[in-house]
This record gives structure tokens, C-alpha cells and sequence, in this order.
């Protein structure tokens, strides 16, 4: 590998590792509201730790309840 390339590797996993960091920090803090800057627009969180179901369209709804399950098939 060239320098450019294993730098690109380092600052990629720093990356995920931030990243990582403070979903697990949002998590143990029960704050879904954290968990809002590290979506892309237009994700949804469904975390049965945090129970919510959040949009990241700048709200946060509770977890249907009885939903233990991973989502569902979505539409196009």
C-alpha cells in the first residue's frame, strides 16, 4: 500500500470509531436526541435500548409497542 493509501485507512477508521463512540455514548445516556447528528437525512432509528423510533426529519416518536423484531420490508 502507498502512504496515501494507509493514511486514508487511519482517517477512515477514526472516523467509524468517532462515530461509534457516540452513538454508544447516546445510548448509555438515554439521549436518542445525540443519536440525531450521526444519521444521514432521511434515516430512521429504531433502538429498543433507547426505545424510540426516531426520523431524522427533526423528530422523535416513541417505539410502537410489541416491536421486538428488526424493521420491516420497506416500499419504494
Amino acid at each position: 500500500m502507498t502512504q496515501r493509501v494507509e493514511l486514508a485507512t487511519v482517517l477512515d477508521r477514526l472516523a467509524v470509531d468517532t462515530l461509534v463512540t457516540e452513538y454508544a455514548r447516546a445510548v448509555a445516556g438515554g439521549d436518542p436526541e445525540a443519536c440525531r447528528p450521526l444519521c444521514v437525512p432521511g434515516a430512521v432509528l429504531d433502538d429498543p435500548v433507547l426505545d424510540v423510533r426516531q426520523e431524522n426529519r427533526g423528530r422523535t416518536v416513541p417505539r410502537p409497542q410489541g416491536r421486538d423484531e428488526g424493521p420491516g420490508p420497506t416500499s419504494t
